[in-house]
């Protein structure tokens, strides 16, 4: 089954198998358990998840890093139009 386009969710895997090919190592997930999220909620779910996770204010965007199983994620997400969305992040 495959999810209509939209560009007013975020959809956010809630499993996912990491694969990594042979020939150049290279990463890709196969993602499972997927729900539907308002945009601009995502940085306020990583940043009560993960306690280390550092937070930028930066113009219209969001920049969040985290780390993810001992990695460290540099993530963006555009700032929503919802004012109350925004300050829950903040």
């Amino acid at each position: 089954a495959a999810l209509p386009a939209e560009s007013e969710v975020t959809i956010v895997a809630g499993e996912f198998l990491p694969i990594q090919t042979k020939k150049d190592k290279s990463m890709f997930y196969l993602c499972t358990k997927c729900s539907v999220l308002p945009n601009g909620i995502l940085p306020l779910v990583i940043l009560a998840t993960y306690h280390a996770a550092e937070l930028k204010d930066v113009g219209n965007r969001f920049h969040v890093r985290a780390r993810f199983f001992g990695t460290r994620e540099d993530l963006q997400f555009t700032k929503p139009s919802d004012d109350e969305v925004v300050q829950l992040v903040l």
